[in-house]
């Protein structure tokens, strides 16, 4: 009986590395969203925002120093698109989302001040955005 139900098991084919790309690709395309990349400074991530950017798979917003971003891509020999979205993460734009996040946690009792800190690190303020 085990061997029976093993056999009428429907298996779905296994796609190639390659392929899985080409899939996650083909749907990324079909529903654009935005990504925020909060490593601005890391050269890797400026080049995958230029690629999602050219491939038209997400609509990259980078954080960052506008000006080191551009020498980054520079130094790389990448065209930064003129639409691509670069953030600096100052003061300005994490008081944007503090009163957002102190929504979100004030069941943790998280102040704004609290918020603020939590803000200057990229990655949260990134996943806030």
């Amino acid at each position: 009986e085990c061997i029976l139900q093993r056999c009428t098991l429907q298996r779905q084919p296994r796609m190639s590395p390659a392929a899985f790309m080409y899939l996650l690709e083909t749907l990324a395309m079909e529903r654009p969203k935005r990504i925020v990349l909060p490593e601005g400074d890391d050269p890797r991530i400026i080049k995958a925002a230029v690629v999602c950017h050219q491939r038209n798979i997400a609509k990259c917003t980078v954080l960052g120093d506008p000006s080191e971003v551009r020498r980054l891509a520079e130094v790389q020999d990448l065209i930064l698109p003129d639409d691509l979205e670069i953030l600096n993460p100052d003061k300005d734009l994490r008081l944007q989302y503090a009163d957002a996040m102190v929504e979100l946690r004030k069941h943790k009792g998280l102040s704004k001040p609290m918020a603020l800190a939590q803000l200057e690190d990229v990655s949260v303020l990134g996943t806030m955005m």
